[in-house]
């Protein structure tokens, strides 16, 4: 099959637009596939050249010269020799999108809003598709009932569900992605601004108290996001030195007010610290005690123990010998049976009436990514114990320190840099950029701005040829129907070795955010952000 020998995928693109053809283009170059490329600006001179050779795939645009709308599929496919059909549309057409999938099409896409991984994991689900097509045609022609040719049906209809799966999965992963892209742009302009009154407020002031509260609801506020991009992208976590309990206490004092549920939380004393990425540990503690409180509608108590485990005899299934942080939380909800305590965390696998059976899927992704486990003991009518197990980490866990110490830090901490120098940010949502850049501006920095990258690199260009450089970006990786920040600053560190960069994103399928160094960019700063962030990255960065 074509996806499975390492001969070069070969594909046909029928389109007329020449400024379409150079996008297109240009996302092949950049999306790491093998493969040859034929043009045809005239559906005639694409059916002519699907009679004379093989492709792999055929990339289509409804509208040509001599072809208009669905037809042009349905002669595109009467001329195929089975060929995997991609359909390119202009607009986010969603009825003809689904009218060229029942047709034929193995996929549909808006040339305007893909960028190279979207048009990457399209081309090889959609050849996969086409393959697995062929195949259970090949099979089923001329059929007979025997043994042999019923298992070969079975299997292939397995492959197929499995496929069908991904691909859902892979769609949720794709609408999640958008809403959290737009979500944490507004998030940061919240948070942006909040820090920015702060910065000119004393903390005896009547209202301090009160943005300081609206400030960590927007960050609980990101952990929405966060679920459902965990489990269906399976990002690499961002790890740092963290002690579970702070974030497991603020998780329950959330989550709970005004519920019929009372909370106890116990701790060992000298509780290890975890690498972890604490908004994706958030979201696992979150789920746990939805559940939880779910579990008890008239109400009951939650019962939250942190402590220190040395594992040394394999009594954790899964867990290699070492030392953890345990986190269990105990109901006493009406328990679960035992024919679906082994699919509990299966994903689309719920109880409930308007569960999603996402929620302990992703919490089991998430936490098998930190090289832990989740496990589960339940009894009918008794409850259930849900334990967490993170590894201990190998760096000194931070030392305590009195109530007037910690004032100190914590002032520390909120310290802001202010500088001097030029930052060009690009970013495709306006208020995001009015934000990004009048937080610059209070600290101290002259600011430029782009909406995406194509204009990212002509002012970066004229800036340096002008002799007044930026000495900083800060770009979005998500633009909609436009470049990027992750394929811009690739354009620019050739340009300029000296680029200093920084990703800002609060989501992308790439994985620049979890592993910028092997990357064009010096830095991360996740959205939402505060004032405080950018001072730090910009400070450590610029001096």
């Amino acid at each position: 099959m074509p996806t499975s020998n390492p001969k070069k995928i070969e594909i046909l693109l029928l389109e007329d637009n020449g400024v379409d053809v150079d996008l297109v283009s240009e996302h092949f170059d950049l999306s790491k596939l093998d493969f040859n490329i034929s043009l045809a600006t005239r559906l005639a001179d694409g059916i002519e050249q699907l009679k004379k050779r093989r492709f792999d795939l055929v990339l289509l645009n409804l509208t040509l010269p001599d072809s208009c709308g669905i037809d042009t599929l349905l002669d595109t496919i009467e001329a195929s020799q089975g060929e995997a059909i991609i359909v390119l549309t202009d607009t986010d057409d969603e009825i003809l999108s689904l009218k060229a999938l029942k047709l034929g099409a193995q996929d549909s896409l808006n040339k305007h809003r893909i960028n190279s991984e979207d048009l990457r994991r399209s081309i090889l689900h959609a050849i996969e598709r086409s393959n697995l097509l062929r195949s259970h045609e090949a099979r089923t022609e001329g059929i007979q009932c025997d043994a042999t040719i019923l298992r070969d049906i079975t299997n292939q209809k397995k492959a197929e569900d499995e496929l069908f799966k991904s691909e859902k999965i892979e769609s949720i992963s794709l609408l999640a992605g958008g809403i959290a892209h737009d979500f944490n742009n507004m998030l940061t302009a919240i948070l942006g601004n909040i820090s920015m009154i702060r910065i000119d407020l004393d903390e005896s002031h009547q209202h301090s108290a009160k943005l300081v509260a609206a400030e960590k609801a927007a960050l609980q506020a990101r952990l929405l996001t966060q679920q459902l991009l965990s489990f269906s992208k399976g990002g690499a976590p961002l790890l740092e030195v963290t002690t579970v309990s702070e974030m497991v206490e603020e998780c329950a004092q959330f989550i709970l007010r005004g519920s019929k549920v009372k909370c106890s939380i116990e701790k060992d004393d000298d509780l290890w610290s975890v690498d972890a990425d604490k908004g994706q540990v958030s979201q696992v503690v979150n789920n746990l005690i939805i559940n939880a409180n779910q579990a008890m509608p008239d109400g009951g108590e939650i019962r939250i123990r942190m402590s220190n485990l040395h594992v040394r005899h394999a009594e954790v299934p899964t867990l290699r010998f070492g030392d953890y942080v345990c986190i269990e939380v105990r109901d006493e909800g009406a328990g679960i049976s035992p024919q679906n305590l082994n699919k509990i965390f299966d994903p689309y696998f719920t109880t409930k009436g308007k569960g999603n059976g996402i929620g302990l899927a992703s919490s089991y992704s998430i936490i098998t990514t930190h090289k832990g486990t989740i496990t589960v003991d339940s009894s009918i009518g008794k409850g259930s114990i849900f334990r967490v197990y993170l590894p201990k980490s190998k760096q000194l866990a931070p030392g305590k320190s009195n109530p007037s110490e910690a004032k100190k830090k914590e002032t520390a901490k909120e310290k802001i840099h202010r500088g001097k120098g030029r930052i060009l940010v690009m970013d495709d949502m306006e208020a995001m950029m009015i934000v990004a850049g009048e937080i610059l501006t209070v600290l101290g920095y002259d600011v430029e701005y782009s909406t995406n990258g194509n204009e990212a690199i002509k002012a970066y260009k004229a800036a340096k040829d002008e002799g007044n450089p930026f000495d900083a970006c800060v770009f979005d990786l998500t633009v909609p129907g436009g470049m990027g920040g992750e394929e811009a600053a690739n354009i620019l560190i050739d340009y300029d070795p000296n680029l200093v960069a920084i990703a800002s994103s609060g989501y992308t399928s790439s994985n620049v955010m979890s592993d910028y160094k092997n990357s064009a960019f010096k830095a991360v700063l996740p959205k939402p952000y505060r004032i405080k962030e950018m001072s730090d990255i910009l400070h450590e960065l610029l001096n």
